[in-house]
């Protein structure tokens, strides 16, 4: 969820709060000093909005599309019930989760640190040019999950190569309550 939202230290009206949804992966980038980052590259971010997805894929080259979205939090006993859906070509498509309400701090070494401990993200602008940019962030809390749902038509939205998603396992499933995030200026890397 994405909450009071600024470009370059503007709020737009309107677009300040919004959910999305992404599927990407992790990536090692080695400096020419020899520095190793590690970073995420979206695959696709989906938003409910169209300005939005406009915005992000004429100027920051990133890989937006508008959806219907809806997102609920609800409170039962001592657990938060997450729920995100998207619609898209006649078929609602949900994630959720169920967590105990108490948050635990990222260990350093896990899975989850893995997950959420990356400052850098990585976008193709084309074959020659990868832009770099630099995300900062305090250390993020996790929620235990008691139970997830993933009911997604991959094929239908991402396309054939991630089919196989379809009837996929999540191999580990993570609810972390996030912070404010700044994301710095980009650099531009040239390949070959």
């Amino acid at each position: 969820m994405f909450e009071e939202v600024k470009i370059k230290g503007i709020r737009i009206p309107f677009h300040t709060s919004f959910p999305e949804i992404n599927l990407r992966f992790y990536v090692r980038h080695t400096d020419k000093d020899g520095s190793v980052h590690r970073g995420v590259v979206f695959i696709s971010e989906i938003v409910p909005k169209n300005t939005i997805a406009w915005v992000a894929n004429t100027f920051y080259k990133e890989k937006y599309t508008a959806a219907i979205m809806t997102r609920s939090v609800a409170t039962a006993n001592k657990n938060l019930l997450f729920d995100y859906t998207w619609h898209w070509k006649g078929r609602e498509n949900l994630v959720s989760a169920n967590v105990v309400n108490t948050l635990w701090p990222i260990e350093p070494g896990t899975e989850e640190a893995f997950i959420f401990e990356h400052y850098k993200g990585y976008a193709k602008v084309s074959e020659s040019v990868t832009t770099q940019y630099t995300v900062e962030h305090p250390a993020w809390n996790t929620y235990p999950v008691n139970d997830y749902k993933i009911d997604c038509d991959f094929e239908n939205f991402y396309g054939s190569r991630f089919a196989f998603l379809d009837k996929a396992k999540p191999a580990s499933v993570f609810v972390a309550d996030g912070s404010p995030v700044v994301i710095r200026s980009k650099t531009v890397l040239r390949n070959g």
